[in-house]
């Protein structure tokens, strides 16, 4: 399983809700990956619905060395 998932909410097709919400949790053992999102959407209502998933974090794009940093 890999240690880190950088996960994009606005995707075409299946976005990262779709991803979150489908995600076997019985078939996945994801208890040692991090999923970090990262999106360019600061809206509160997408910041407060993730925060009621099993995430470890939200950074909005762009992506900074300074922000890579607070991920580990």
């Amino acid at each position: 399983m890999p240690e880190l998932i950088l996960l994009d909410l606005n995707m075409p097709v299946f976005d990262g809700f779709d991803f979150l919400n489908s995600l076997p949790k019985e078939t996945f053992d994801l208890s040692n990956t991090r999923i970090i999102v990262l999106t360019n959407s600061s809206n509160p209502k997408d910041m407060l619905l993730v925060s009621s998933l099993n995430v470890a974090g939200y950074l909005i794009k762009p992506l900074t060395k300074e922000k890579i940093e607070t991920i580990f």
